[in-house]
C-alpha cells in the first residue's frame, strides 16, 4: 500500500509540473525582458518567484540552456552562470529526491535491468561517472536525475558532479545572453568559440574508446524512456 501511495504522490508532483508548464506560468523565462525586469528590479516575492520557476523548469526536464541565456541577459556573464547553474542544481536535487522518496519501487519493478543498468555504471567512481554524464553531447538531463535518485549513488557525487559538468554550457549560453542584452560582439564570439570548444570536449569524450561504454549506456536509457 505504501508503495502506492508513494507512486500516487510522484503522479501528483509531476501533474503539478506540467501544468505549470501547460498554463503558462513559466513562460516569463522565455521573455528575458520580464525575467530581468522581475529579477534585477523586482521585490524579494519576485526574484523568489522567479527563482522557484526556473527550479521547477529544468527540475521537470525543461532546457538549462534557456535559463543561462535569460540570466545571462539580467545579470551579465559572471552572476548569470552563477545563478543559472544555481537554480539548475536545485531543481536537479529536487528531481533526484523526488525519484529517491517517490519513484524507486515503481522503477525497481518496473524497469529493473536499466536501473541496474545505470546502478553499476555509478557505483565506481560516482562523482567522475555524473560528471561524464552531464558533459557528453547526449543523454536527458530529467532522466539521468531520476535514474540517479533511484540508484544508491549518494547526494554529494550526484551534485558536485552536476554543478561542474553544468558549467560550461550554462557560462556559453550566458555570455550569449549577455552580450544580447549589451550588444557586446566580444561576448557573443566568445561564447560562439566556448560554445565550439564545449561541443568538441563533449565529442570527444563521446569518442574516447573508456568512456564507450558510458556513451551506450546513457543513450540506451534514454532511448528506452523516450519510447
Amino acid at each position: 500500500m505504501r508503495r502506492w501511495s508513494q507512486f500516487f504522490i510522484f503522479l501528483a508532483i509531476t501533474a503539478t509540473g506540467i501544468a505549470a508548464i501547460r498554463l503558462g506560468w513559466l513562460d516569463v523565462l522565455a521573455d528575458q525582458t520580464a525575467f530581468r525586469h522581475r529579477l534585477v528590479d523586482g521585490n524579494i516575492a519576485d526574484i523568489v518567484l522567479i527563482s522557484l520557476a526556473g527550479v521547477l523548469f529544468t527540475g521537470f526536464g525543461g532546457p538549462r540552456q534557456l535559463l543561462a541565456f535569460a540570466s545571462g541577459f539580467a545579470l551579465g556573464p559572471v552572476w548569470g552562470t552563477v545563478y543559472s547553474t544555481a537554480i539548475t542544481l536545485v531543481g536537479a536535487i529536487g528531481c533526484f529526491y523526488t525519484a529517491r522518496w517517490f519513484l524507486r519501487p515503481t522503477l525497481s519493478t518496473q524497469a529493473p535491468s536499466r536501473l541496474a543498468s545505470f546502478d553499476n555504471l555509478t557505483r565506481h567512481n560516482p562523482f567522475l561517472k555524473v560528471l561524464m554524464i552531464r558533459l557528453l553531447p547526449v543523454g536527458s538531463n530529467l532522466i539521468t536525475n531520476l535514474f540517479s535518485g533511484s540508484s544508491g549513488i549518494r547526494l554529494f557525487p550526484f551534485a558536485s558532479g552536476s554543478a561542474i559538468g553544468y558549467l560550461p554550457q550554462m557560462v556559453v549560453f550566458a555570455l550569449v545572453g549577455a552580450g544580447f542584452g549589451r550588444a557586446s560582439e566580444f561576448q557573443l564570439a566568445l561564447g560562439m568559440v566556448m560554445f565550439v570548444i564545449a561541443a568538441g570536449l563533449g565529442l570527444a569524450l563521446f569518442r574516447n574508446h573508456r568512456n564507450r561504454q558510458l556513451s551506450t549506456t546513457v543513450t540506451h536509457l534514454t532511448a528506452q524512456t523516450d519510447r
